[in-house]
């Protein structure tokens, strides 16, 4: 192991590495790249999360990996949705067992040291609709809004809720972080996602919250 591999992985940006950056840095010298990789797996530099897909390891880690950028770099596109997204916002309380992503490529899960990472097939013609980019200092993801995520976990789980109280109960949300929403979301993917039991479910939502969520909650959503 030169010590300009070493140089290389303490000041990589990322705290992940893909074959495709050994590839350059070795110049398509495809032999020479395995051997690298083999032995700096040996000696605990690297680890491997997925074929083709390495993470940094301590003290050559120049940052702390973050799962929901980790998530996008193993299976894509996707984005951050279902449960992850949902406690991300603070919808829902419990900390999430995987980390749960939306792709418009078939439904897939990687179990890793790091967590486990599940991918849920939704539809392509709203993928995109609602699903924002976050960069923080250390790492950048995509993530979808609440009511995408509850959009997606509706067409992903099967869900048939008869009212908006049952889907509060049965998720556990948190009511008042509900009611500070921008319902305008809702609106716009009450008519605009694929799937139509996913529209006609939220459409009723929708005008649940206008005619008053339990009579008297209305003047506290962002219509």
């Amino acid at each position: 192991m030169n010590t300009s591999f070493i140089k290389l992985l303490y000041g990589w940006p990322k705290p992940y590495i893909r074959d495709q950056d050994l590839a350059t840095i070795f110049f398509m010298d495809d032999k020479r790249r395995y051997d690298t990789v083999k032995y700096a797996m040996k000696k605990g530099l690297l680890s491997q999360i997925r074929r083709g897909l390495y993470l940094i390891q301590r003290p050559y880690q120049k940052m702390h990996h973050d799962e929901f950028e980790i998530a996008q770099a193993i299976y894509g596109p996707s984005y951050i949705s279902l449960e992850s997204a949902l406690s991300y916002h603070g919808w829902i309380p419990e900390k999430v067992n995987a980390c749960t992503s939306s792709t418009v490529k078939r439904s897939k899960e990687f179990i890793t040291d790091i967590a486990n990472f599940t991918y849920s097939h939704t539809p392509l013609k709203s993928f995109m609709i609602q699903v924002r980019r976050v960069e923080t200092s250390d790492s950048t993801f995509l993530i979808a809004e609440p009511w995408k995520a509850v959009a997606d976990h509706i067409y992903v789980r099967n869900r048939s809720w008869g009212s908006l109280a049952d889907m509060i109960s049965d998720m556990r949300i948190d009511e008042d972080s509900l009611l500070e929403t921008d319902v305008r979301q809702l609106e716009n993917l009450s008519t605009s996602y694929a799937s139509v039991k996913v529209r006609k479910l939220l459409a009723k939502f929708y005008i649940e919250i206008l005619n008053g969520h339990k009579g008297n909650r209305r003047q506290n959503f962002s219509i």
